[in-house]
C-alpha cells in the first residue's frame, strides 16, 4: 500500500455494526460524475427535437438512463464484481442527481438556442 500523503484522508475504518465501508477510486468517480453530466447536457440540448420518437419511451431523458444502465452493467461484467463495489451507492445516486440536473440544464438551452433568430 502506497503512503499516505498528509493532505489524503486516513483509510476507512471497519464499524462494528455493519459492513466495512468500500473504498471508491476518485478516477472512478471522476469518470461517472463526468459521464453523467456531459450525457445529461447532450441528450437534453437534443430532447425537444424528440429524436428517438414520440412515445414515453423514447423520451430522451429515458434513453439516457437505459444508455447508462448498459454502461453500469458493462463495468460491472468488466470487472468481475458487484457494482457497488466499485461505486458506492450513495455515488451512484449523487451521479444520477447530476445526470437529471445538467439533462434540464441541456434542455433549457436546447430550447433557448433554437429559438433564437
Amino acid at each position: 500500500m502506497p503512503p499516505l500523503s498528509p493532505s489524503s484522508p486516513p483509510p476507512p475504518q471497519p464499524r462494528p455494526d455493519g459492513p466495512p465501508p468500500i473504498e471508491v477510486s476518485p478516477h472512478i468517480l471522476t469518470w461517472w460524475f463526468g459521464a453523467m453530466a456531459i450525457g445529461g447536457i447532450g441528450f437534453g440540448f437534443v430532447a425537444e427535437k424528440r429524436p428517438f420518437g414520440d412515445g414515453a419511451i423514447a423520451y430522451p431523458l429515458v434513453v439516457f438512463f437505459a444508455c447508462v444502465a448498459v454502461v453500469l452493467l458493462m463495468l460491472r461484467a468488466l470487472h468481475g464484481k458487484p457494482l457497488t463495489d466499485i461505486i458506492s451507492e450513495r455515488w451512484l445516486a449523487v451521479g444520477c442527481a447530476i445526470g437529471v440536473a445538467c439533462f434540464l440544464i441541456g434542455n433549457w438551452f436546447g430550447v433557448n438556442l433554437t429559438r433564437m433568430p
